[in-house]
């Protein structure tokens, strides 16, 4: 019964990893530059709402029912994008004749990663993403190890930073048009770096400041909502005929790098919030570090 979950749980994975995907490659072949860099965090604007509202249904689920109606919640809502896809026509605006195989994955990889415009906006997102990770990967603990915050008090606490988020990705889908995307990117870049020194800087005495730290908490994920959509929008432009492979080699690294990062953070901590601010802080500096690559392209392709 246990490995049949676990491959169930698998298998929902599997799936839900390709949503992402898809919706990043459709808002490429529909939209151009700034443009779908707008879409795109409208998009991750309006997603932002289901953290929030998630852990909330959930315990109303399970006040009045046993723990498969979380399953049988699940399975509705995958049937309900069902019937919405059933009408969403193709993006793609011609037939794909590649045939799809491993050694044409793995080329696609080596393609797209070897090109530095496109490794500098994995690296701008993918970090941000997995300072992101390490966040969630402690916050269960620090709170309380902390910052003495009881656990009924944690969803509220995650809101904050949703919210900051959501923030961020709705005042990006309203300047990136007029400023561009790369700009907003470097303004999303250097807010996550402010912030995140900062904490790093307070984290020794972290809980004699905890509104300071809330603060600084939100604003960095205000950041992180500025560069999401515009990482992931310059590194698929690139690639104009290849959305979606583009699509799926931004999301696998994005995915794989935040997702070890958050190991890392787990296994690093030890009950101080020193050695996860610094992890942050680290993500963070390597993030902004992948302008260089995008501006160094820019100038080679210029001359």
């Amino acid at each position: 019964m246990t490995w049949a979950h676990v491959g169930h749980a698998r298998s929902s994975g599997n799936s839900a990893a390709s949503g992402p995907v898809i919706a990043r490659a459709i808002v490429r072949d529909r939209y151009e530059g700034n443009r779908a860099a707008q879409v795109m965090s409208a998009l991750s604007g309006a997603m932002a709402v289901i953290p929030m509202l998630a852990p909330s249904a959930g315990v109303l689920i399970m006040k009045f029912f046993a723990w498969p109606a979380i399953f049988v919640a699940l399975a509705g809502f995958g049937a309900l994008i069902l019937l919405a896809l059933a009408r969403l026509p193709e993006s793609a605006p011609a037939p794909i004749s590649e045939r799809l195989t491993f050694g044409s994955v793995l080329g696609a990889f080596g393609e797209m990663l070897s090109r530095r415009a496109f490794l500098g906006y994995q690296m701008a997102g993918s970090f941000s993403f997995a300072a992101v990770f390490c966040y969630l990967s402690t916050v269960a603990y620090f709170l309380p190890d902390v910052f003495s915050i009881p656990t009924a008090l944690f969803g509220y606490a995650f809101a904050m930073t949703v919210l900051g988020f959501m923030t961020g990705s709705l005042i990006n889908a309203r300047v990136v048009v007029r400023y561009g995307l790369d700009n907003t990117l470097r303004t999303g870049l250097l807010i996550s770096l402010t912030s995140a020194l900062a904490i790093a800087l307070l984290s020794p005495n972290a809980a004699q400041f905890m509104p300071v730290m809330a603060l600084l908490s939100c604003l960095f994920f205000l950041g992180v909502g500025l560069t999401s959509a515009n990482a992931s929008m310059g590194a698929i432009s690139l690639f104009r005929e290849r959305a979606g492979a583009a699509s799926a080699v931004y999301g696998f690294t994005h995915a794989l790098l935040a997702s070890a990062i958050g190991a890392l953070a787990g296994e690093l901590y030890r009950g101080r919030l020193i050695e996860p601010a610094l992890i942050i802080l680290a993500c963070a500096v390597l993030a902004i570090s992948g302008l260089a690559l995008t501006r160094s392209s820019q100038t080679a392709k210029e001359t």
